[in-house]
């Protein structure tokens, strides 16, 4: 009887959770994580971690799509699979090689698809370079190698694979990745082995799935931008979403999907106090509902002739790509909550605008007040944009540049206050509108405030400070 009783309420919960669809995750933990921005431009480097914790009685092998996107259009600069085994966390850092060009470093025993080579520059370390293949002649934004120097990126978790399935002639998953014999867990690594399973008539692409089973999630990691030469450290969690995925989606390294398009297309998001379900057309929507925010706040520092701060709003766009079409698409067009093309006819290469939604903008002093004149930018002239709108699909808004982005747009006219917070608003012409009729107004974005504090050499010691806030945000649903 008591049996019968727990099995049915954990049948009762498991339907339960399916049907909420993605939802953001309330432990941090989950299927995908988003992690608002990367970058190596100036003297920064950003270091990452993705774990797979032991959970209950799951203790299986995670496969993780890990795909770099950069930052004016989310093309992707790199993409891998990632096989970690349970308790394993892999680490990396993304950096520049002695040409200044972005690549891909780390130390971690975990399994890769494509196996990363040999550094030549780091002995002990493997290494991948990022890539501008997906937007050379693409967009006219720029076809160098220097625009994949900064971006955002997601790990995407594909499924668990089976216990005992079989890769290659007498080599089997399980205990360490790959091993010989059943009755001996002990045996040794084989990346090669895991990564030969995808060449042609390999034990993955013949398998028809058979060797994965749904993704359970308990995905967790960091990010870490960090400038060693100014002594500072600019850490943050990534977004973590949860009920992503129902079922598994195991695809070869460099495949575009599983990608935040291939989402269960059902979103429950907590809408003033209650939380509204909402079903979809396409995974990328139900994604997109649930980060979907009028209302970007957070507070802000800048440096005046007494004191040396400074900080960086980073707005990223996790699912823009899905909306937005580019001016010579022929058929298509950006579709809602997007409201822009991107900018590519008519202008040569490296001189697009990008694709600019609208916002407004306001600073309220630490006593409350509004600032009287709405913040306005300071533009490039040799880039002319709308002067109140976000261009990129990361876009960053700066009081002092600290994160030496290439893209980053100057804040200026905003007064004398030296501190406080703002308030960013999205548009209400084009809300997101579910299959029920719910209508979701602003933006998917998510991201932080990145601040410092540099006094150089104080007393003899480096005294320069540095930290993130992570946004905040105000929902809309109707």
């Amino acid at each position: 009887m008591r049996f019968t009783a727990i099995l049915a309420g954990s049948l009762a919960l498991t339907i339960a959770q399916c049907a909420l669809g993605v939802t953001l995750s309330p432990d941090n933990t989950g299927q995908v994580l988003i992690y608002p921005y990367y970058t190596v431009q100036g003297s920064n480097d950003t270091l990452f971690s993705i774990a797979n914790p032991l959970v209950g009685v799951s203790q299986r092998y995670k496969a993780i799509k890990v795909r770099f996107h950069e930052a004016r259009d989310s093309r992707t600069v790199l993409d891998f699979n990632l096989y970690l085994a349970p308790g394993m966390v892999f680490t990396a850092m993304v950096t520049q090689d002695a040409s200044g060009n972005p690549v891909l470093r780390s130390q971690s025993p975990a399994c890769t698809a494509p196996v990363f080579p040999p550094s030549t520059a780091m002995p002990g370390w493997t290494e991948v370079a990022l890539t501008n293949a997906n937007y050379v002649d693409y967009d006219k934004a720029g076809g160098g190698l220097d625009r994949a120097r900064e971006g955002y990126f997601e790990a995407i978790e594909m499924g668990e694979v089976l216990f005992g399935f079989q890769v290659a002639a007498n080599w089997y998953f399980g205990g360490a990745i790959t091993y010989a014999n059943l009755s001996a867990p002990t045996g040794t690594q084989n990346c090669a082995v895991v990564a030969n399973a995808w060449a042609s008539g390999g034990a993955f692409l013949v398998s028809g799935g058979s060797e994965l089973t749904a993704p359970a999630g308990g995905l967790f990691g960091m990010g870490m931008i960090i400038n060693v030469p100014q002594g500072t450290d600019y850490s943050y969690d990534p977004v973590v979403l949860a009920n992503v995925y129902s079922t598994a989606h195991h695809t070869a390294p460099g495949s575009a999907s599983p990608s935040l398009d291939d989402a269960d297309p059902v979103s429950t998001v907590l809408a003033g106090n209650a939380f509204r379900t909402s079903t979809w057309t396409r995974g990328s929507d139900a994604v997109s509902a649930v980060l979907m925010h009028q209302t970007v706040k957070n507070e802000y520092i800048r440096s005046t002739p007494t004191l040396q701060a400074a900080s960086d709003i980073v707005l990223t766009f996790p699912t823009r790509q899905f909306y937005v079409a580019r001016q010579s698409d022929t058929g298509q067009s950006t579709r809602a909550p997007f409201q822009s093309p991107f900018n590519d006819v008519n202008v040569a290469d490296g001189q697009s605008v990008g694709a600019c939604e609208a916002i407004a903008m306001w600073r309220y002093t630490t006593d409350g007040r509004e600032n009287a004149v709405p913040l306005s930018y300071g533009l490039p002239t040799t880039l002319p944009r709308n002067p109140s709108s976000v261009c990129w699909a990361t876009t960053i808004l700066h009081l002092g540049n600290v994160l030496s982005s290439q893209i980053a747009t100057p804040v200026v006219g905003d007064g004398p206050t030296t501190f406080g917070w703002f308030n960013i608003d999205f548009g209400t012409d084009a809300p997101l509108t579910s299959i029920e009729g719910h209508k979701y107004f602003g933006l998917p974005v998510v991201g932080f405030v990145a601040e410092e504090y540099v006094n150089g050499n104080l007393n003899g010691v480096l005294a320069n400070y540095s930290g993130v806030l992570i946004h905040k945000y105000v929902n809309v649903v109707q």
